[in-house]
């Protein structure tokens, strides 16, 4: 240890010692012409929780519930994003439809067969979103009829990296808003999805 660090000194805690407290969180005074920044997940505040592709969709809901969240992301074994799952992927019919066509039991459907698939995926600019609007994030929404959407930026050396998403279900619950958008069939897989129902 040099020299040249002191230890610093103690303070007596006084009777009756109050403690900080979040401010009453910002997700209770949205509004649309609120900045679209305010009901991003931001991964420089919040983490975000990963699943690799060859987990069980057991294992990734038994992670969703130890964890709270309601939204995963989905990555390879070199830890690259490959996509997400949300509880309606995991708990849906895409599970057990998948379980009924290759003759499994429900508990070895795994996360990549059930996945919202990262192509699949509308994304966002971060520049873009730091100089939208709520609304313009809804309307986005009500255009794509996604629940999810990414947002990217680019690090020092230039390269693009995940960095946040909206849910459209959180922004519409602290709009106080019954209105979600209305799932639109966007890629070829999607439309063929719905042709089959």
């Amino acid at each position: 240890m040099s020299n040249h660090h002191h230890p610093l000194p103690f303070v007596t805690l006084p009777p009756g010692l109050n403690f900080i407290q979040p401010e009453k969180h910002i997700r209770d005074r949205i509004h649309l012409e609120s900045p679209a920044a305010d009901v991003m997940i931001d991964f420089t505040h919040a983490g975000s929780v990963a699943v690799i592709e060859s987990e069980t969709v057991d294992e990734a809901r038994a992670l969703m519930i130890q964890t709270g969240v309601r939204l995963i992301l989905v990555v390879g074994y070199d830890n690259k994003l490959l996509g997400l799952v949300t509880p309606d992927d995991l708990l849906g019919e895409k599970p057990v439809q998948i379980a009924a066509q290759r003759g499994i039991h429900h508990d070895e459907v795994l996360v990549r067969d059930v996945m919202q698939s990262k192509s699949d995926l509308q994304t966002l600019n971060l520049n873009d979103v730091q100089a939208a609007k709520v609304g313009n994030i809804v309307a986005t929404f009500n255009l794509t009829g996604r629940q999810v959407m990414l947002v990217v930026d680019r690090n020092a050396n230039g390269d693009i990296r995940l960095c946040g998403l909206f849910c459209a279900s959180q922004i519409f619950h602290d709009l106080k808003m019954d209105v979600q958008p209305v799932p639109i069939a966007i890629t070829f897989s999607e439309i063929e999805e719905q042709l089959s129902h």
